[in-house]
């Protein structure tokens, strides 16, 4: 099985795109990831909006297979970890993290709203609103400042992208999204939807994922 179907080099550091919506930077030793969105299933069932809780727990397999895969990496989470307060699968995370042979950071998102002693609680090593790492600021949403002095990594948006057929029929897919000051990874969690951009040719770079493979368009 194919971990990397592609890789784009940026600030001279090689990234390595991976089909599963993650990213690895070998020459740090870490992985990156965002979006998760643990607990929406949960949420939406509250306000009689059921949605199918078993989304998240594939999600969750997701997470462990690529944690079995690495050793001693940094295991990044670009925020929204969680939908909301109401966190039904921190237990199930919680054992993924204690078992794991990495070390894992969450950076806040939008949606992490709770106090940084329960995610510290969960096994996550470190808390932060930002992360910098040489030349790149890994962040959920940059501001100007992150992206006028460092290549940021974020998530937030839910990349995706629409493709019409010669039939006239269209598609949507998630994606990586590069542009000149950042690279927007698609979000982790399955219940996220998405949020469509329009591909500006020899400015930007777009990677969609289909079945597990990665297309750039």
């Amino acid at each position: 099985m194919k971990l990397f179907e592609t890789k784009l080099t940026i600030n001279r550091t090689d990234i390595s795109i991976s089909a599963k919506k993650y990213i690895c930077f070998n020459d740090f030793k870490t992985i990156c990831l965002s979006d998760l969105h643990l607990g929406k299933a949960g949420y939406f069932s509250q306000n009689n909006l059921p949605l199918p809780v078993i989304a998240h727990q594939i999600d969750l397999d997701n997470l462990k297979e690529i944690d079995i895969l690495y050793n001693a990496y940094t295991i990044l989470i670009l925020g929204d970890l969680f939908h909301s307060s109401n966190i039904y699968e921190a237990e199930e995370l919680r054992n993924i993290i204690d078992k794991s042979k990495n070390d894992w950071i969450l950076i806040k998102g939008n949606h992490d709203i709770l106090d940084n002693a329960t995610y510290l609680n969960m096994g996550f090593k470190k808390v932060f609103k930002k992360y910098i790492q040489k030349d790149f600021c890994f962040v959920h949403e940059p501001n100007e400042n992150d992206l006028a002095k460092y290549f940021c990594i974020c998530g937030h948006l839910h990349p995706g992208v629409i493709l019409r057929s010669k039939g006239k029929q269209s598609f949507s897919f998630p994606c990586f999204y590069k542009t000149q000051t950042q690279l927007i990874l698609p979000a982790f969690g399955s219940l996220t939807g998405l949020f469509f951009i329009k591909p500006i040719k020899k400015q930007t770079t777009t990677i969609a994922i289909c079945n597990q493979r990665l297309y750039e368009i």
